[in-house]
């Protein structure tokens, strides 16, 4: 589905390309919620705005990667699926192409392609802490890049 986003001050800014309907209905609740948020706190503090730059700037950059693949290769089969994998939860089919996170079943849970225990050896963490920060994780996700310690509590 391919649907025109919105920019931050509510005009049409490039399409984006989802799955299905539902995916879009998803991602614009969700972009809905978080301008809610960011109004509520504080949407022109600092980080909050090169958060929102950081994002479109992505956005820019992987939004004509992906249309370009899904000209090419939109019918190009990826694999077999049955009623048994559906009805099982989809396990070992890949069937969802996502950036932001990857669940394989022999290597555990990927941010970005990096395994759990490297984004733990990366990301910040709080003073005596050994795990990352939350916050610094959001940044990853969203941003595809290791946020600095102060960037990451910015976003508490």
């Amino acid at each position: 589905i391919l649907a025109q986003g919105a920019s931050k001050h509510g005009t049409a800014s490039s399409p984006l390309l989802f799955r299905s309907f539902p995916a879009m209905l998803a991602t614009r609740s969700a972009v809905r919620a978080a301008r809610l948020a960011g109004r509520r706190y504080n949407s022109s503090s600092p980080i909050v705005s090169t958060l929102q730059n950081k994002i479109e700037a992505l956005a820019k950059k992987k939004t004509p990667q992906m249309m370009s693949l899904r000209k090419e290769f939109a019918n190009t089969p990826i694999g077999e699926v049955t009623i048994g994998a559906c009805i099982g939860g989809a396990r070992g089919i890949k069937c969802l192409l996502s950036e932001t996170s990857l669940l394989d079943p022999m290597e555990g849970i990927r941010y970005r392609g990096r395994t759990l225990e490297e984004c733990m050896a990366q990301l910040p963490t709080a003073p005596g802490g050994k795990v990352g920060l939350p916050e610094a994780s959001l940044w990853l996700v969203l941003t595809d890049e290791m946020a600095a310690l102060g960037r990451a509590e910015g976003l508490r």
